[in-house]
């Protein structure tokens, strides 16, 4: 059986608790995935280390260390993206487990529909990046000649702004915490310190005009790269 991509996907479920180790990995095979369990953060390490895998299911709290450490090594390693698994909602938590490199963040209990669907939308975001080129809307990056195109014509990017879209373009739909952004924009935090950060996202919203791209502010944590809707013909005639 296999799922929305026609291919079987490898997941990794590294989850500490046996029985909800259990009924979700049951439900992510009925669903067509190809899933490893492992129940601790150096087995899930040791896993990735010697297969591959599509995506990892990680819980925050395992017994050996840190759920957001594994999800940091994974990220400085160049690991398969990282969906966390948690008990914890505070926002602080959210913005630390996105800013260690997580592609989401899914709160305990959920429902397993749900999970299935945000992994998909996660696998389905990796599949913007294709070879050499970054593609959504209207815009294209060749990331070997670091040039950008508004459908036909060229885009003229400063060196952050080009870094930021680099960023962002994978992570669509994603939100992207300041740190982030600043972080992926700049070798030295402190040039774009203060407003600097919000004038270079307000030149990118000017820039992205008709490309159906956006950036969107996420009070409190940062900025998501959205897809408008494409306008129906004839609309607003």
């Amino acid at each position: 059986m296999s799922n929305f991509y026609g291919v079987l996907r490898r997941v990794l479920l590294v989850e500490d608790d046996a029985m909800l180790c259990e009924s979700t990995a049951r439900s992510l095979r009925t669903a067509g995935w190809e899933v490893v369990a492992r129940h601790s953060g150096g087995a899930a390490l040791a896993a990735v280390a010697q297969a591959g895998f599509d995506l990892v299911l990680l819980d925050a709290g395992l017994p050996d260390m840190d759920g957001f450490a594994v999800c940091r090594r994974l990220r400085d390693e160049g690991g398969p993206p990282v969906v966390l698994l948690t008990a914890r909602d505070e926002v602080a938590d959210r913005v630390r487990g996105l800013s260690l490199g997580a592609q989401d963040y899914i709160v305990k209990p959920f429902a397993v529909a749900e999970l299935i669907a945000r992994c998909e939308a996660v696998l389905r975001r990796g599949r913007i990046r294709a070879g050499q080129n970054l593609r959504a809307g209207a815009l294209r990056l060749d990331l070997a000649a670091r040039r950008a195109w508004c459908g036909e014509q060229p885009l003229s990017l400063t060196p952050n702004e080009w870094a930021a879209l680099e960023y962002l373009l994978p992570r669509l739909d994603r939100v992207v915490t300041r740190d982030e952004l600043q972080a992926a924009t700049s070798a030295e935090a402190s040039a774009l310190a203060g407003n600097a950060l919000e004038a270079l996202v307000s030149r990118l919203r000017a820039k992205l005009r008709g490309t159906r791209l956006a950036v969107r502010p996420v009070r409190g944590i940062g900025y998501m790269l959205e897809l408008e809707a494409q306008a129906e013909p004839g609309a607003g005639g």
